[in-house]
């Protein structure tokens, strides 16, 4: 809501925040694999995404972090759901893992995966998550569990965003194209 834009330095095991006037800061330091970020209500959350990953709650302010969950195979591109927890791909696994945001033991939400790259959240409250492996991009029910693949593009799906009307752009790593698809 203050208008900053907020960047994890992977390979610096950092975090900053950069303001609208391009005052540049660092909220967090020795983080390694400092990767996913997202915000939600005010509040930043960030994974590393390595063997033993951690899930951090940061402050604008560059207060010590807190510690969410830990010992995670590989967590990746989190995002708070309507239920007020985040979920967050478990590459290591294959899975898709919820936690609440006060911390505690994650739980699976979803398996048999391939290779879970990101998620996110639509204006519905359906969660979409890229599948690296197949080109899928799938649509889950969080009451239901249920799963439908919404696009089938090639391998290599890294990431995506969704617009407040729900247009999806995916990224690949492969190549680093960048595309929308088209509903």
């Amino acid at each position: 809501s203050r208008g900053n834009l907020y960047i994890t330095e992977v390979m610096s095991e950092r975090v900053c925040a950069r303001s609208p006037n391009g005052d540049l800061r660092i909220i967090a330091d020795n983080v390694p694999a400092a990767n996913g970020i997202t915000q939600w209500h005010d509040r930043l959350f960030m994974d590393e995404c390595r063997h033993d990953g951690r899930l951090f709650e940061l402050f604008p302010d560059g207060s010590a972090p807190r510690k969410i969950a830990e010992n995670l195979p590989l967590p990746n591109a989190l995002n708070v759901g309507p239920d007020g927890k985040i979920y967050f791909p478990a590459i290591g696994a294959n899975e898709i893992w919820r936690v609440a945001l006060e911390g505690g033991k994650p739980e699976v939400f979803a398996k048999d995966m391939a290779v879970p790259t990101a998620v996110k959240f639509d204006s519905k409250g359906f969660l979409l998550s890229t599948q690296g492996a197949s080109g899928e991009i799938l649509r889950f029910d969080l009451q239901s569990g249920d799963r439908r693949v919404v696009a089938k593009m090639r391998p290599g799906i890294d990431n995506f965003a969704l617009t407040d009307n729900d247009r999806l752009f995916v990224s690949h790593f492969v190549d680093g194209g960048v595309c929308e698809i088209m509903s």
